[in-house]
């Protein structure tokens, strides 16, 4: 896989909220094989202080709450967000996503580790 380049002299940095430890081991090591500053916490709040205090290029998270939080923040407001989750949006759950207006909506189990990592290549504008 191609590195991912830095951003502004910085090195790419991706936060993934994951409850589930393996997932979060794989995309650890999938990230790891791009060259970017890679964290993986477990949960929501974790991963609401986390993102607030190091400012990561492309949080993941695993709700819409989190989305909500981040978007009130004065950084969050255009911060480019991956929501992955096991969850088929219903109605009123796209009606929600599309208010807070994330960069993707993926289903895990349509989505494989080299799909997210494109993904943010993409919102980064990084070359494939």
């Amino acid at each position: 896989m191609d590195p991912l380049q830095t951003i502004n002299g910085r090195k790419v940095r991706v936060l993934l909220i994951e409850d589930d430890l393996t997932l979060g081991e794989m995309y650890q090591e999938k990230f790891s094989m791009v060259n970017c500053d890679f964290s993986v916490v477990a949960d929501g709040e974790e991963g609401l202080t986390k993102t607030l205090q190091l400012h990561p290029a492309l949080p993941k998270v695993n709700g819409l709450s989190i989305m909500k939080r981040l978007r009130q923040d004065e950084w969050g407001k255009t911060l480019p967000i991956i929501i992955l989750t096991n969850l088929n949006p219903s109605d009123a759950i796209l009606s929600e996503v599309i208010t807070h207006q994330p960069a993707y909506y993926l289903i895990k189990a349509n989505t494989v580790p080299d799909d997210v990592v494109n993904k943010v290549k993409e919102i980064l504008h990084v070359s494939p």
